[in-house]
């Protein structure tokens, strides 16, 4: 099977396999962070290049998305059905399942965390730094052998914060990977001028690839999309040419990793 050939990144709902199979098969595990790069045993760069598979379309499983239901501001339509403890066990046993499938490299502690601005987690996000500790401490406890995702608030494309306050990680050293989701139609983005999208690519996330930081570390474009709604330019409309466009430039510019 295609699984037992690729190394695989384990994520809580999404399973994604990485694409380039002569660098996969030569590459050792387990993988390790330093800075902003994320390497093998003899510290070569490995670089992740993915398909996503989105969990609650063929196989009908819920993708995570909303707040906890026990942290402050409950809000019955985006919190109600996010238990925290039965999270922190599907973690835990996933995990735990991986340890006997050297491949599975990394594990998503939460997908698109949406909490709703102002009324839940505040200013400060410590719903946010609180929960993501918590995650990453089952999935290090669990799995020695595979990285910690973590993925920023607002659906996974808001990281700002992190710049003023960075999450501990010394306990996790080497273990952890930025996530980052942008797609054409993300709110509060200009995709029609590149300077102006890279900017505000930079201020949400980009910053995290600054090297010697605290904040510093592997910053992964985990999603990104457009719409293929017809047009002139391979079959997108200028807007979303533009936006293809503008992310590409700034990937290649930052030689980020990235999944489809």
């Amino acid at each position: 099977m295609l699984s037992t050939l690729l190394p695989t990144l384990l994520w809580l709902p999404l399973l994604l396999l990485l694409l380039s199979l002569p660098s996969a098969l030569s590459t050792s595990y387990p993988l390790h962070t330093s800075s902003r790069w994320i390497l093998d045993p003899s510290n070569t760069r490995v670089k992740l290049r993915c398909i996503d598979w989105a969990a609650h379309l063929e196989s009908n499983l819920t993708d995570g998305n909303g707040w906890w239901a026990d942290a402050p501001g409950y809000i019955a339509a985006n919190s109600r059905y996010f238990d925290t403890e039965a999270w922190l066990a599907g973690l835990g046993a996933m995990s735990a399942w991986a340890r006997d499938y050297p491949s599975v490299v990394a594990a998503g502690v939460r997908n698109e965390m949406r909490r709703i601005p102002v009324l839940q987690d505040g200013s400060g996000h410590e719903v946010w730094y609180d929960r993501v500790s918590r995650g990453i401490d089952v999935v290090a406890g669990a799995n020695e052998g595979i990285l910690a995702v973590v993925g920023g608030t607002l659906g996974g494309t808001d990281f700002s914060f992190l710049r003023t306050r960075a999450l501990d990680r010394g306990r996790w050293e080497g273990r952890v990977v930025w996530e980052y989701h942008v797609y054409s139609y993300s709110i509060g983005y200009v995709t029609g001028n590149c300077d102006v999208f890279e900017t505000q690519m930079g201020a949400a996330a980009g910053y995290l690839l600054e090297q010697g930081e605290e904040y510093t570390g592997p910053l992964w474009v985990s999603e990104f999309g457009f719409g293929m709604v017809g047009g002139p330019n391979r079959g997108l409309n200028g807007q979303e040419s533009k936006y293809l466009e503008c992310l590409m430039g700034y990937s290649e510019g930052n030689d980020a990793d990235w999944s489809i």
